[in-house]
């Protein structure tokens, strides 16, 4: 499209001012436009005459914002968010409630390994506890052999 027709227009939010020397990677002239927000950018015409650009990229900022691009942005704070998920965990890594019971796992090597249901947090809480010190100590597979022998005890 001729230089003159565009320059003056408005497309979106973004008004062209002038054309400038510059080209983008596929050889295309770049035009120099003023945003409402004040800010500035290069666009080739074909992007302002398509609608793939209608701002200098405040319009996708505050789309972002809309949409909860982070948790002060959906109206939680970081220290409400955190007693969140205190009220709902046990505390401790790796040990989960579900009804009545306390369930114990470790991730190991990205695997995880159900170590055991427990009537009381505190066992759960020994029983991986007992297996992050064998895994520390003697490696993996002796923690693997140790999740398979407290398994075992559960189940009888």
């Amino acid at each position: 499209m001729p230089t003159k027709i565009i320059i003056g227009r408005k497309y979106g939010a973004l008004t062209v001012d002038a054309a400038t020397t510059e080209k983008d990677y596929r050889g295309r002239t770049l035009y120099l436009c003023t945003c409402e927000c004040t800010g500035t950018r290069l666009v080739a015409a074909d992007r302002l005459l398509s609608g793939n650009v209608v701002s200098c990229g405040c319009a996708q900022k505050k789309a972002r914002a809309q949409i909860g691009g982070s948790k002060e942005r959906r109206g939680w704070t970081l220290e409400e968010d955190a007693a969140r998920i205190a009220k709902r965990m046990t505390g401790c890594k790796g040990i989960y409630q579900r009804g009545k019971s306390f369930i114990a796992q470790i991730k190991i090597q990205y695997r995880t390994y159900y170590i055991g249901s427990y009537r009381t947090e505190e066992d759960a809480i020994r029983d991986r506890e007992s297996v992050v010190r064998m895994r520390i100590t003697e490696g993996d597979d002796a923690a693997i052999a140790l999740i398979q022998r407290l398994r075992s005890r559960l189940h009888r």
